[in-house]
C-alpha cells in the first residue's frame, strides 16, 4: 500500500512507536525488582484491542506482540489480566467500576488517559505514565 503524505509527516515526528505497559515490566526486570502487591493490580488489554471483532487485534503484528508480552508479564508477576477474549475485557474506566474493583474512597492510579473518569465514583484518580506505573508496582 502506498504511503500517504500524512503517514510520511507522522513518521518524521514519531518519538516512539511502542508506548505501553511492556516498558514498565522491562524497567523492573532490568533493575531486578519484583512487583510488591500484585493482588492490588488489575490489567486489561484496553486500547490494544478492538471494540468489535476483538480477534482481529491478533492479526496486527504490533498489537499481537504487545498482547502476548502483556500476558506473559502478568503471568510472571501474578497480576490479574482481563485479556483478549476474557468476558470482562474492556476499557479500564468502564469495566472496573462494573466489577466493583474501584469502590468509593479508593485512590487509583492508572496508565490510561481517561483515569480521571473514576472521580464520579468518589475515588481519587490520576492518570500516570509508564515510569510512574513501575514506581507504583514496587511501592
Amino acid at each position: 500500500m502506498a504511503r500517504t503524505l500524512f503517514d510520511k509527516v507522522w513518521d518524521a515526528h514519531a518519538v516512539d512507536l511502542i508506548q505501553n505497559r511492556t516498558q514498565t515490566f522491562s524497567a523492573l526486570r532490568n533493575r531486578e525488582i519484583s512487583v510488591i502487591k500484585p493482588d492490588q493490580i488489575v490489567q486489561t488489554t484496553e486500547h490494544n484491542t478492538r471494540t468489535i471483532n476483538q480477534y482481529l487485534s491478533m492479526q496486527e503484528t504490533l498489537s499481537k506482540k504487545q498482547l502476548e508480552q502483556l500476558s506473559t508479564n502478568c503471568a510472571k508477576n501474578s497480576i490479574t489480566l482481563y485479556e483478549l477474549g476474557h468476558k470482562y475485557n474492556g476499557i479500564v474506566h468502564a469495566m472496573t467500576p462494573e466489577l466493583g474493583i474501584t469502590p468509593s474512597g479508593m485512590n487509583i492510579v492508572c496508565g490510561a488517559s481517561h483515569t480521571t473518569t473514576f472521580d464520579p465514583f468518589r475515588a481519587i484518580a490520576f492518570g500516570i505514565g509508564t515510569s510512574q506505573v513501575a514506581q507504583v508496582f514496587i511501592s
